[in-house]
């Protein structure tokens, strides 16, 4: 005599609180990298050569980076091949701050010291 093991249902997945804790993201640096083609391998691939620059300020616009990293590859004898934004951020665990209302169609988070207001 064979014994059948009764089917087992998959219960849907339950969201715990630890799990729904969202990454704290904080940017750490950010610098422009311009990749010039050095040559060309024997199979026709581009040789790339990076230079970075360092210290690109978070507030610059796309538009003001990509304009930069044209001027400067100009002042360079060799073809540009990419202008490339590199932004590092560090991740902690941890929820961000509820968002509170504070009076008529205001809100308020605490977490960035953020307000927008009516």
């Amino acid at each position: 005599m064979y014994l059948i093991a009764p089917r087992l249902r998959a219960e849907p997945a339950r969201c715990r609180e630890e799990e729904a804790a969202m990454a704290l993201v904080t940017p750490v640096s950010r610098h422009l990298q311009l990749q010039f083609q050095a040559g060309t391998s024997a199979n026709g691939q581009p040789k790339l050569q990076n230079r970075n620059f360092a210290h690109v300020s978070p507030a610059a616009a796309d538009d003001d980076v990509l304009a930069v990293g044209q001027a400067l590859a100009a002042l360079c004898a060799q073809p540009l091949y990419a202008v490339t934004r590199v932004d590092q951020s560090s991740l902690a665990a941890g929820t961000p701050a509820p968002a509170v209302t504070t009076g008529a169609g205001s809100t308020s988070s605490t977490a960035g010291g953020t307000t927008s207001g009516s």
